[in-house]
């Protein structure tokens, strides 16, 4: 379990940062603390996005958060700088700065000070210095319930027989470098699972601080069945079914609260590529492309303002143009992670009952042009298994292997080899390189490759790839392409991540 007590304060306000919180919520709450948090660094796997580790790191605050890649939740919070970060246990202060003469003291706490805020622990470590890349010295990790500090320690003094009490206790122990808060029993026992096991709270900061009667609950993962239902598993309540053509507006409203915004489409700009609509709901999903369906960016690619939107404030309240049978829009659900297409139903031919008619899963990949304009939505293909293992199709596999499954599932579907080829072809989507992909923050590209250096360090400052490379890797998350099967039309990155799903 993790440690609550430890409070995370920069000097001017208190801290909210949580383990299990979502990658998009903390950033959006950082952005806007811009006087606290006045730098943001993000580090990714540009070529592996979702089984790699993805990094905040906040230079003026000593802080640095690591997420897991393929559920983008906060799992292990570093203190690296402890003169920028004023922490606290129980009320406590767990530096006690020292007014020493002509300098001020800004050092990690001693060994003995921990012990006496945190008490005894049997639970040490200790890496000698060919593992820390050390030359004089080792490195104790000492760890609590949910919280672990690094001490370095002349390697000359150490004695494998002796309690790492009294070692640390003598003169060959340094003040503690680094801090780790976490979410297991000590860092010995957590290490292996830091960032696969189940997070405690929830993704959104608002049910883990104010309750889910305050909010609606948050969706865990949508399962995609045949003929457009959807069912999406929730951390409280029961499931809610989405059933294309069916369910209403005040469905949405009532099971997944207000949207964030309403965006009103008037763009067709592909419709170009669309086939003809159809009367049979069956044979117009032999279309990968049926009409509109793939305008997956008027909503994602669209930067919504208050201006976009046209939701009433009153809660529960329709769209004001509902009656209108070309209101055709966007049920902008950021914090959920995906958009709901509301039209008027295929399947009740009128004109003027607005149902669900296209759902947009988004997955919130770091450096591309949606990057954090959603929360990351994780999905799963229930219906459809991969080609050899037999397992369900999930939202963090890669293209390739996804699209085999996908290929010899349809293939009794089309008529011939042509015309299957013809239709799986993908298409390219310029949104071009003039906006920003959804952040003010600088994107660094392949900063880390994996979980290698995941023992507590030193926190020494890493360098980062140049511009060049940064250039290149957001080139190579850019334009993504467009790829349809019967339903559904995937929007996959250039390294081969789906970056969005839309369900039609």
């Amino acid at each position: 379990m993790g440690t609550d007590a430890a409070v995370i304060q920069n000097g001017r306000g208190l801290g909210w940062i949580t383990l299990g919180v979502s990658l998009y919520d903390n950033l959006n709450r950082l952005k806007a603390e811009s006087e606290l948090y006045p730098a943001i660094e993000i580090s990714y796997s540009s070529s592996n996005p979702l089984a790699s580790s993805v990094v905040l790191e906040l230079p003026s605050n000593g802080i640095r958060l690591r997420f897991d890649g393929a559920d983008q939740r906060l799992r292990l919070i570093e203190i690296l700088d402890f003169h920028k970060t004023d922490l606290t246990y129980k009320g406590n202060a767990i530096v006690k700065r020292r007014d020493s003469g002509n300098y001020y003291d800004t050092s990690g706490p001693l060994f003995r000070q921990v012990s006496q805020l945190f008490g005894p622990t049997p639970d040490g470590e200790y890496y000698n210095p060919a593992e820390v890349e050390d030359a004089e010295n080792g490195l104790w990790v000492i760890s609590w319930p949910g919280v672990a500090f690094s001490f370095p320690f002349q390697h000359s003094a150490y004695k494998p027989e002796a309690n790492f009490n009294g070692l640390l206790a003598s003169s060959a122990a340094f003040p503690a470098t680094s801090m780790a808060i976490f979410e297991a029993q000590s860092w010995t026992k957590g290490q292996g699972s830091l960032f696969t096991a189940t997070p405690t709270l929830p993704r959104s900061l608002n049910i883990a601080l104010r309750g889910r009667c305050r909010f609606p609950d948050e969706i865990q993962l949508a399962k995609i069945h045949k003929h457009g239902r959807i069912e999406l598993l929730r951390r409280y309540a029961h499931p809610f079914w989405i059933n294309l053509d069916q369910t209403t507006v005040q469905d949405l409203i009532t099971e997944l609260g207000p949207p964030d915004s309403i965006y009103y489409k008037n763009d067709r700009r592909l419709s170009i590529h669309g086939q003809p609509k159809r009367a049979s709901r069956r044979t117009s999903e032999l279309s990968p492309i049926r009409d509109d369906s793939t305008d997956t960016d008027e909503a994602s690619g669209h930067a919504v303002t208050d201006e976009d939107s046209d939701f009433d404030s009153q809660e529960g309240s329709l769209p004001r143009n509902a009656g209108n049978p070309s209101a055709e829009s966007f049920f902008n659900y950021g914090a959920h992670g995906f958009d709901v297409f509301v039209s008027a139903s295929r399947a009740l031919h009128d004109p003027g009952h607005l149902t669900a008619t296209k759902v947009l899963f988004h997955g919130n990949v770091p450096g591309s042009h949606n990057f954090n304009r959603y929360r990351r939505s994780r999905w799963i293909l229930e219906d459809i298994s991969h080609e050899s293992e037999g397992q369900p199709l999930t939202s963090e596999m890669k293209w390739g292997d996804l699209s085999l499954s996908l290929k010899h599932h349809f293939r009794s579907i089309y008529a011939s080899e042509e015309d299957r080829e013809s239709l799986q072809r993908g298409m390219v989507l310029n949104r071009g390189m003039d906006d920003s992909p959804g952040s003010s923050c600088e994107l660094l590209g392949d900063f880390e490759d994996d979980f290698d250096d995941l023992n507590l360090d030193d926190g020494k400052p890493r360098a980062g790839r140049g511009s060049t490379q940064q250039e290149k890797d957001y080139e190579e998350l850019s334009d993504p392409e467009l790829f349809g099967f019967p339903g559904m039309a995937f929007e996959v990155l250039r390294n081969g991540t789906i970056s969005c799903l839309t369900v039609f």
